[in-house]
């Protein structure tokens, strides 16, 4: 009968009956050998990794509630991790993880690169670290907004929401607290100066990361109505015990 399995044996190899001759088809590995074999204790390590920089992702994007990202957020996002766990000179290949490195390797991250903060946002902003009190202090000098903020379609409104996330590596996101500015696109008059204070946790045993996000409206006689397009970024990360 075509396609049946023949009782003999090549290592590594299935035979399959295929009319009047056997095919040989090459076995992959077991997942038990992968597991148990000390051949692949480096694969092993990698994918601990892995599993690791995954995890973290989905911790930061609940932390930051980051919403209108684009489809490759995660895969990138994990790049990105992967690649800090190299500053990570505490543990070994297998054990490392984010609490360990230099976080300011996520500052500028963009989570939605069809439409990145950067190029829709050209406010300053200037963060300040209060080491003294453990405040965080953000800073936005006068800015134009039409000449500052990129608008979409006929939209005529911004929000700019900075949120702030305490996260450690038994909990995840521990804390999380947002401060807002909004205004009209089209404004030619400079916006007042505006500073927000961030009071924080003792961060020797966690990370924060400081993230913004900009949503765009159109305001009519009917109200507010969302574009429901959002541009977000990261714009600070400390870690405590780096």
């Amino acid at each position: 009968m075509p396609g049946k399995r023949s009782n003999k044996k090549i290592p590594g190899y299935s035979l399959i009956l295929m009319g009047d001759y056997y095919k040989a088809r090459k076995i992959g590995m077991s997942a038990q050998r992968i597991k148990t074999d000390p051949a692949f204790a480096m694969t092993r390590k990698y994918a601990t990794e892995f599993g690791h920089a995954a995890k973290m992702v989905k911790m930061i994007r609940n932390g930051l509630s980051i919403k209108g990202q684009d489809n490759r957020v995660t895969s990138r996002l994990v790049s990105c991790i992967l690649k800090l766990l190299d500053t990570d000179t505490t543990n070994d290949l297998g054990s490392r993880n984010i609490f360990q490195t230099n976080t300011a390797g996520l500052v500028g991250f963009e989570f939605n690169k069809v439409k990145p903060f950067g190029k829709a946002c050209k406010m300053p902003v200037i963060i300040k670290e209060q080491n003294n009190t453990g405040e965080i202090k953000i800073e936005v000098p006068p800015f134009v907004p039409a000449h500052c903020i990129q608008p979409i379609g006929a939209t005529n409104n911004y929000k700019i929401t900075f949120r702030l996330a305490h996260f450690n590596a038994e909990d995840g996101c521990t804390d999380s607290m947002s401060k807002s500015i909004q205004g009209l696109i089209t404004d030619l008059n400079p916006s007042p100066s505006r500073q927000f204070t961030f009071e924080t946790r003792d961060n020797q045993y966690g990370m924060l990361i400081l993230a913004a996000c900009m949503e765009w409206y159109t305001i009519t006689s009917e109200g507010m109505m969302s574009a429901n397009q959002r541009a977000t970024a990261i714009l600070y990360a400390s870690n405590g015990s780096a």
